[in-house]
């Protein structure tokens, strides 16, 4: 997993959560991982590892799976590099964000496809676009 950070410029603004931003809490920011899931993430280049809370969304760069504060960046010491490569694990959640689940139901996380279609509802990619003459104007 690529990871990246962010500190300064994002510091006390409104997360995905609804907190405010602390660049000197030990928080990350991912696409699709439950709010409240506490990861182990660790630098391979110097065995360095923190434990973060997902709090908020992103990121939204390409080649990026994670964005780190900056104290979780300063701890794994990759500050200066701006990307590394981490190797990530499922530690736990933080159950203040159990209100963010659906139906209050922990939603299972595997990797970072997104989840089925339900079966009730047909995919997106098992539909077809109307046709021309089937589109009101």
């Amino acid at each position: 997993m690529m990871a990246s950070w962010y500190g300064r410029e994002q510091d006390h603004h409104l997360t995905a959560c609804g907190a405010r931003f602390d660049m000197y809490a030990f928080t990350a920011a991912h696409r699709t991982l439950p709010l409240g899931t506490i990861l182990e993430v660790r630098n391979p280049a110097n065995d360095k590892s923190v434990r973060v809370t997902i709090i908020d969304r992103g990121p939204y760069a390409h080649g990026r799976d994670l964005d780190l504060s900056y104290a979780a960046a300063r701890d794994l010491e990759i500050i200066t590099q701006g990307v590394a490569r981490v190797y990530v694990s499922e530690v736990g959640h933080d159950s203040r964000y159990d209100h963010y689940w659906k139906g209050g139901v922990q939603p299972k996380v595997t990797d970072d496809t997104p989840p089925a279609a339900p079966k009730d509802r047909p995919s997106i990619a098992s539909t077809s676009a109307p046709s021309r003459d089937s589109v009101v104007r």
